[in-house]
């Protein structure tokens, strides 16, 4: 009886040994996921900017997959913050459509974005010089009429007759200058709201807002040092979103061009918290 009961407990023992080596702990942590991405595109750069559902509880690698068509992507890895990561891709050629999505890897797994895409801004025409009118100071010498046979002094040319004067018509009227176009549209009112991890900027409009030409918004955590965001027109509103912003007071003002004349709201402030 003895022997067997020692016979059980080597068995057991070996089998524990077993399951301990040769069956590793094989969880790992979940890869989290990506919630939101957006773009700021400039001429020749862009600010790309994602968010994640939850801040991971491992190392992990982050970053975008961008270029010109979506089978040709250059992968570029940026940095975490808490929930969110961004980066600054600069050289891009201007009024270029870009493909990008963002991704996040534990080294084993990855997770990406579905495609987004943005357009770079055009560069602003610069005018050529303007041709240089010629030397004023040197006046035009008229060369002589037949310099090898002047004529006969014998014969006098008949002198010519002079023309008939010409008879005044009447005075035209003078033309009036054509009255400018008065920018009418007015900003009656800016608002901001935050959900999801997204900022959203508003300004009311009145008047004929297809004069608006151009608008935007300028926002910054210091009232003097504020970042143009381009904005669009919706409605009879002006709108601009941003994401992946950090808690704290945000200042912000709306402004609207017809292309020669520029409004612009008063200043407003909004607390991420």
């Amino acid at each position: 009886m003895k022997r067997w009961t020692y016979i059980l407990l080597c068995l057991i023992t070996s089998i524990s040994a077993i399951s301990c080596t040769e069956t590793p702990d094989c969880r790992e942590f979940q890869v989290p996921e990506i919630v939101s991405i957006t773009s700021l595109p400039d001429v020749h750069s862009a600010v790309l900017i994602s968010d994640l559902q939850t801040a991971p509880s491992g190392k992990i690698e982050v970053g975008f997959y961008i270029g010109k068509n979506r089978s040709e992507l250059k992968r570029i890895y940026t940095t975490l913050s808490g929930k969110s990561f961004r980066l600054s891709v600069n050289d891009l050629e201007d009024g270029t459509n870009y493909f990008f999505k963002a991704f996040v890897t534990n080294g084993r797994n990855e997770i990406a974005s579905a495609f987004e895409s943005f357009i770079t801004e055009t560069e602003p025409v610069i005018p050529s010089d303007p041709v240089l009118p010629e030397d004023p100071d040197t006046p035009d010498v008229p060369e002589p009429e037949n310099p090898e046979n002047p004529g006969s002094p014998d014969e006098p040319t008949e002198p010519e007759k002079p023309d008939e004067p010409e008879v005044p018509g009447e005075p035209e009227d003078p033309t009036e200058p054509d009255t400018p176009v008065e920018f009418t549209v007015e900003i009656t009112g800016i608002s901001a709201s935050f959900s999801n991890d997204i900022l959203e900027l508003s300004a009311t409009l009145e008047g004929d807002i297809s004069q608006i030409s151009e608008c935007w918004f300028m926002v910054g955590t210091d009232p003097e040092k504020l970042t143009r965001i381009k904005g669009a027109v919706e409605g009879g509103m002006v709108k601009a979103y941003l994401a992946g912003l950090e808690k704290g007071t945000y200042h912000y003002k709306a402004v609207i061009s017809d292309g020669s004349t520029t409004k612009e709201s008063d200043m407003d402030s909004y607390i991420i918290e």
